[in-house]
């Protein structure tokens, strides 16, 4: 049975694939809220009375390189982070990365035998589009706990199912 929301690698290594769902709906809301503030911006600029001399469209030239450049930034750091936002999950020692960053890298890293509780978290709309997110707590000594998300991959019920196979066959075997 092939499963395409978990890319298995060689050796029981899992590389979980995000919605792209959610980097759709990011994008179209950051450019309609960037379109609808410029709309705002335009006709309260036509409601001031101009003179129509040729130094009046610098101001309008700086206006719409300023929202450009806010549209792109705004994107690429959505798709930055989209990008460079992974997953991984190493059934054979056990153990659950979150990698993340583009310019700082970071990585954590969860042995599987620490975490106490596996929560799915899924909106309305995650329920129709087949998206949402995994809350993992784990804990340490001294009943020190920390709560962690894999936050917006497709179909969380079979990576949920996925981690508690390998964490009961873990505790089956220990």
């Amino acid at each position: 049975m092939e499963n395409k929301d978990i890319l298995k690698s060689h050796s029981g290594v899992y590389l979980i694939q995000k919605s792209f769902f959610i980097l759709e709906v990011k994008l179209v809301v950051i450019l309609l809220v960037i379109q609808i503030i410029s709309d705002i911006v335009t006709l309260a600029v036509d409601n001031i009375p101009t003179i129509n001399i040729p130094t009046n469209l610098v101001p309008f030239l700086i206006y719409d390189f300023v929202r450009f450049a806010i549209k792109v930034s705004l994107v690429s750091r959505v798709i930055i982070c989209w990008v460079f936002d992974r997953y991984i999950i190493d059934a054979e020692n056990k153990r659950l990365y979150l990698e993340s960053g583009f310019f700082q890298a970071h990585e954590r890293m969860f042995d599987l035998s620490l975490i106490r509780s596996i929560h799915v978290k899924q909106s309305f709309l995650g329920r129709i589009f087949g998206y949402g997110s995994i809350v993992i707590t784990t804990t340490a000594s001294g009943g020190y706990q920390e709560l962690s998300t894999i936050k917006n991959i497709k179909n969380p019920w079979k990576i949920n199912k996925l981690l508690e196979g390998i964490i009961l066959a873990e505790k089956v075997t220990v």
